[in-house]
């Protein structure tokens, strides 16, 4: 492994080390440097006979003769330049390149759904937010009936992307399982369309329901027939009471009758 790679990896909020294979005993000057829209702006260094003033504040050198950037984020990104002189009577200045890449990585992607009536039609909506470089978001299904719409949009300020995805199915296969990703960051998975049942739960839908109706019918036939029967005998009761009234009175008439006699 290169002891001071050219070529220099770090992290939005993190730091990283510029280290300079030079032989530092015979060091005049050295100088690390960014390019700019096209123009060199001075970063932090180390001379041998004087300080250096005008260094990025978020840069320190070390007593390893090292310079240490903090507090990255995407501006940060781009070609740097170590310019440096011996003390010696060539009076040469050399240089090297040097490249710093940033990366942020994207939040945990959600998944969001909105769907129709009975879960019919559904919108699913992945999103991942605070990313860099920019990336793509890809769809784990079950389903192959999708219709896709991407957005991303990058902050102007932090250069970091906000990236979405949605897409479309209509349950038109029965049950589907949803996630997503963004890289190695895999979301939860959902599930859609849970209440569009297949044709074997129609059909069973159908016989529980068809039951269910015969029973309460059934039920409410007995009733009636029983309230009918209920009635008829308290009719009947109300006759023969009448009738054995009706005697009893003309017994006593024809009591009456011969008492009079």
């Amino acid at each position: 492994e290169e002891r001071c790679p050219k070529e220099i990896e770090g992290v939005v909020g993190g730091n990283v080390t510029f280290c300079f294979d030079v032989s530092w005993p015979k060091i005049e000057f050295l100088y690390l440097q960014r390019i700019l829209h096209g123009t060199e702006k001075f970063v932090n260094g180390f001379h041998a006979s004087k300080s250096l003033t005008s260094t990025w504040p978020n840069t320190k050198t070390t007593k390893n003769k090292e310079i240490i950037m903090s507090g990255l984020n995407v501006s940060h990104e781009g070609e740097y330049y170590c310019y440096y002189r011996y003390n010696d009577t060539t009076d040469q200045t050399m240089s090297f390149q040097l490249q710093l890449t940033i990366t942020a990585p994207f939040s945990k992607p959600s998944v969001k759904k909105t769907c129709g009536k009975k879960d019919v039609d559904c919108n699913i909506t992945c999103a991942s937010h605070n990313g860099y470089p920019r990336q793509t978001i890809t769809w784990q299904t079950s389903s192959n009936v999708w219709s896709r719409v991407n957005n991303e949009n990058q902050c102007p300020t932090t250069k970091m992307f906000n990236i979405s995805s949605t897409v479309y199915t209509n349950c038109s296969g029965g049950e589907v399982n949803v996630s997503c990703s963004v890289g190695n960051n895999i979301s939860d998975t959902i599930t859609l369309c849970g209440s569009q049942a297949g044709p074997l739960s129609n059909i069973m839908i159908i016989i529980t329901i068809t039951i269910s109706a015969t029973t309460v019918i059934l039920g409410i036939v007995i009733v009636i027939k029983r309230c009918r029967g209920c009635k008829r005998q308290k009719q009947g009761a109300v006759v023969k009471n009448k009738g054995a009234k009706e005697n009893l009175m003309e017994e006593i008439r024809l009591t009456e009758s011969k008492e009079t006699v």
